[in-house]
C-alpha cells in the first residue's frame, strides 16, 4: 500500500459521556501501531449530556490521532443507527478530504478496538481486500453489567455463525480456511476502502442494520470482502442501548431467554448445508428466516461434520448430511 494513504475513522455518538473516553483512547492506542497517519471525527448527534465535551477533553491526551469534533442534532427521519452513522461518516470525508486509496473505519462510543487493529486492517488491504470486516467481542460494561449466562448465549450463536461462514468457503474451495473466518462483525469495527465505500453508496439511512446491509452489498458486488484478518473490537455488553435494534437489545432479548429457561436455538444444519451446496456463496450463508431450529450445540456439531465430509472428499458422507 502507498504510504501516502491515511485512516478515516468516523464515530458516531448518542449521549456517551460516560464511555467515549475508553473509546478515543483504545483508537489512540491501536493509532501507535498504525503504518498511517489516523485521523477521527466524533459525531455527537441528539444529545442530551456533554458528549462533546467528554470528546474534547478526552482528546487532549491523545498523542497519535488527528481529530475533529462535531455536535448537532438529526431530523427525526435519520435520528436512528444508519442516519447517524451515515452523517458520521459524510462529515469525515468532508473534513478530512478522503481520497480513493484511502482507508475508512467506523466504530462505536461503547467499543475499544484492540491495539493492533489498525496493522491486522492494513496487512488484509495489502493483501487486495476492499472491505475488512473486525471480529466482534463482548466484554463487561463498568457501567452497566449484563449477565453471564446472556453472554454466554449470545457467544454461543457467534460460535454457530463462524461455522456457518467456515462450511461456505469451504465448499468454494474444498478447503478449511486458515485462519477460520468469522461472521460476527458490526458496525463497530467495518473498514473500507473509500473508493469501496463510495462504489457500494456507503451506508443506507436505515433504523437499523446498517452495517448488515453494506457488507451483504459488498458480497453480492463481488467486492473481496476480508474476515480473517484477526482485527478484533471488543464492544461494552450494555442492555440499553442508543440504537433500536443494536446489539445492545439483542444482550437484553438473551438475558429474559435466559431468564425464562429457553435454551440458543438456530438453523437447523441440514437447511444451512443443503442451501450453501446449492448457493456457494458468502451472500447467501444465512437465511433471512428460520423455519427449522435446532439446538445451537447441536447445530454445530452438524457443521463440524460437514466441514470435515466436504474438506475430505467423502461424498457419501456429504450426501448423507444434505
Amino acid at each position: 500500500m502507498s504510504a501516502s494513504r491515511r485512516w478515516i475513522v468516523a464515530l458516531p455518538a448518542k449521549n456517551e459521556v460516560q464511555r467515549i473516553e475508553g473509546a478515543l483512547a483504545a483508537l489512540d492506542q491501536a493509532a501507535a501501531c498504525s503504518a498511517f497517519d489516523v485521523n477521527v471525527l466524533v459525531f455527537a448527534n441528539n444529545c442530551s449530556d456533554t458528549t462533546a465535551q467528554a470528546a474534547d477533553y478526552a482528546l487532549r491526551h491523545c498523542r497519535h490521532l488527528s481529530a475533529i469534533v462535531t455536535a448537532g442534532k438529526l431530523p427525526a427521519g435519520l435520528a436512528h443507527a444508519g442516519g447517524a452513522r451515515l452523517t458520521a461518516v459524510r462529515q469525515a470525508l468532508r473534513r478530512f478530504g478522503g481520497e480513493a486509496g484511502d482507508l475508512l473505519l467506523t466504530t462505536d462510543a461503547d467499543s475499544r478496538v484492540r491495539p493492533d487493529l489498525f496493522a491486522r486492517m492494513e496487512h488484509a488491504f495489502y493483501r487486495g481486500a476492499d472491505v475488512v470486516l473486525a471480529k466482534i467481542e463482548c466484554i463487561d460494561d463498568p457501567f452497566e453489567p449484563a449477565c453471564k449466562r446472556a453472554l454466554a448465549w449470545g457467544a454461543m450463536r457467534a460460535k454457530w455463525r463462524h461455522r456457518v461462514r467456515q462450511l461456505v468457503e469451504t465448499v468454494r474451495t474444498g478447503t478449511i480456511p486458515h485462519p477460520p473466518l468469522h461472521d460476527d462483525y458490526g458496525a463497530a469495527g467495518i473498514a473500507a476502502t473509500v473508493n469501496a465505500y463510495r462504489q457500494l453508496g456507503g451506508f443506507r439511512p436505515i433504523q437499523n442494520n446498517e452495517d448488515l446491509q453494506f457488507v451483504r452489498a459488498a458480497d453480492t458486488a463481488g467486492l473481496h470482502v476480508d474476515r480473517q484478518s484477526g482485527a478484533t473490537v471488543d464492544v461494552l455488553a450494555r442492555t440499553v442501548g442508543r440504537a433500536a435494534g443494536g446489539m445492545a437489545e439483542d444482550i437484553a432479548n438473551c438475558t429474559r431467554a435466559v431468564a425464562n429457561g429457553v435454551a440458543c436455538m438456530v438453523e437447523n444444519h441440514r437447511l444451512t448445508t443443503r442451501r450453501i451446496t446449492r448457493h456457494p456463496s458468502h451472500a447467501s450463508a444465512f437465511a433471512t428466516t428460520i423455519t427449522d431450529w435446532e439446538l445451537a450445540e447441536e447445530a454445530i456439531q452438524g457443521l463440524d461434520r460437514a466441514i470435515a465430509n466436504f474438506s475430505s472428499g467423502d461424498r457419501r458422507a456429504w450426501q448423507d448430511l444434505k
